[in-house]
């Protein structure tokens, strides 16, 4: 028993000097845990640690859609525009120009067919241009060219002396409009999550309907014979997209492209603000097999060479050629759909309110065609729409030869004509997506440029050849031609493999292995050999 006294004992001592110290301690615990649970909470909110993230691609690939995306996506709308309206324009002012230069329909159709051509060396520029130089560079010089290029069409006099000038001034824009082309979507792509990509990079592409929208409302609302006036508004778009690419910051150069040329500092900077500065990038570095390959293999030459090689020949081949038929299908439907609409001139001037079903078919086909593409796979996508515009040129091509229709047959076209607008529009949005992903960021703009070399071409080709069809044999057989065209695109997507919800490369990993294997053989020959 212990004895009472008006101090404690010593062993009382002892517990009430632990029971303190365990009090002190677990109040300083507490305050410091508190302090700490703050400062994590203040760390999370600003901070996201990039160690998780095994290389640069997937702090990029892991983004959500955030306010760069957008405003990249509302610029390069307006790109697309732009780019609709230069060809687009076109197939309005036809008999103006026509009455003007005093040419024939096939001669006139050189002026689209010189912006076809001028976008085939523009293709080839940007196919260097964007893997040598970057995206952005290579879509401000483009811009510029076309600003110049439009002030010096509608510059042109009329007359037949000075045709041969507007096509060149024609093939000068098309060196724009192949550029552009090339480089909005393969710069938008490198931005993008894995999530939602396809239905993304679609989106941009209702641009082109704008276009057309556009262009209709411009022709319709100006008096005959301003087609000067026309094509000068309808560069509107090209010079608002001009002066977003020159807003310091507004447009960044691709953080992918910045981070295969060593550029990491400047890629660091720009993830950082599509997290909203919510990402520590300082850690974040390409893997170790993109820096080996991209720092002993810059030059353009291997690039052409890996697109070509065993890994991408069968890719290359199927592109190449998908988009050879889906171009030379849709151009030379493109073009001359007002004669198709009404071949004999039953209805005098422009088909205005046709041309107006076609396009909204189109955008009615686009829309869910954006989500179809993540939903049901690309390749889904890519299929129907060739199937779909095989059958609706076989429908027309029976209708244009059938008596019975004679008194529909205006109705019946734009039904047809609506419906082939659609399924093409589909091909062209499961297409660039999937050979966009096919490809890595080494090579994809080489391979996307090579691509658009087969579009420029087909498209001059077929410009040209669908006039010359139908003066020859008539309606009927530009009909059969276009259906030959998009069968044949048909059998060639069966074996296009399917990229929905797949990562995106920076480096193809099989070159990549191979490189690395290659140097570690060199490296050890090196270190084996007899030393004198």
């Amino acid at each position: 028993m212990k004895k009472e006294t008006g101090y404690n004992t010593l062993e009382d001592e002892v517990d009430n000097d632990a029971r303190g110290s365990n009090n002190n301690n677990a109040q300083n615990s507490n305050d410091n845990n508190a302090q700490g649970s703050q400062d994590d909470t203040e760390l999370a909110r600003v901070v996201k640690i990039a160690p998780e993230f095994e290389s640069s691609a997937d702090g990029i690939s892991a983004a959500a859609l955030g306010w760069m995306h957008f405003r990249l996506m509302i610029s390069l709308t307006f790109g697309v525009i732009a780019v609709a309206n230069m060809i687009e324009i076109v197939p309005l002012i036809m008999g103006e120009l026509q009455n003007e230069y005093g040419t024939s329909g096939a001669v006139t159709s050189l002026a689209s067919a010189g912006l076809m051509l001028g976008g085939v060396c523009g293709t080839f520029l940007a196919a260097y241009a964007l893997d040598a130089y970057g995206r952005k560079t290579t879509m401000v010089c483009s811009s510029m060219n076309g600003i110049v290029a439009t002030i010096a069409q509608v510059s042109v006099p009329g007359g037949p002396a000075y045709f041969s000038i507007l096509v060149i001034c024609r093939f000068l824009l098309g060196i724009t409009f192949g550029s552009l082309m090339t480089s909005t979507k393969p710069y938008l792509l490198e931005f993008l999550p894995n999530t939602w990509r396809g239905c993304i990079l679609q989106i941009i592409g209702l641009g082109w309907s704008a276009g057309v929208f556009m262009c209709i409302f411009i022709v319709w609302s100006l008096p005959e014979g301003n087609w000067r006036m026309a094509a000068l508004i309808s560069s509107i778009p090209l010079f608002i997209f001009a002066i977003l690419l020159l807003i310091p910051g507004f447009m960044p150069e691709s953080p992918r492209w910045l981070y295969i040329n060593g550029r990491e500092k400047e890629a660091q900077a720009i993830i950082s603000k599509l997290w909203n500065d919510k990402l520590d990038c300082s850690n974040l570095f390409p893997s170790e097999n993109v820096t080996k390959f991209t720092n002993d293999n810059q030059s353009w030459g291997r690039r052409i060479s890996q697109i070509f090689g065993p890994s991408f020949r069968l890719k290359t081949f199927l592109f190449l050629s998908s988009y050879f038929c889906l171009s030379g299908g849709n151009y030379g439907l493109n073009t001359w759909k007002v004669v198709f609409l009404d071949p004999k001139g039953y209805n005098r001037g422009l088909p205005t309110a046709s041309l107006i079903i076609l396009e909204a078919t189109a955008v009615a086909f686009e829309l869910p065609g954006a989500f179809a593409l993540d939903i049901f796979g690309r390749k889904s996508v890519l299929l129907i729409g060739w199937l779909g515009a095989f059958l609706c040129m076989s429908a027309a091509g029976i209708g244009s030869s059938m008596e019975s229709l004679e008194a529909n047959r205006y109705t019946f076209m734009t039904v047809v004509l609506a419906l082939a607008q659609g399924t093409t529009d589909l091909i062209w949005s499961a297409l660039a997506v999937i050979c966009l992903e096919s490809f890595p960021t080494y090579c994809r703009g080489t391979a996307f440029g090579f691509s658009n070399v087969s579009i420029r071409l087909s498209a001059a080709i077929f410009s040209f050849l669908g006039g010359f069809v139908i003066d020859q044999w008539g309606v009927t057989s530009a009909y059969a031609m276009l259906a030959g065209i998009f069968l044949s695109g048909f059998f060639l997507g069966l074996f296009i493999e399917e990229t929905a919800n797949k990562p995106v490369e920076d480096v193809h990993d099989e070159e990549a292995e191979d490189l690395a294997l290659v140097t570690k053989s060199s490296r050890d020959c090196f270190c084996c050999a007899p030393k004198h």
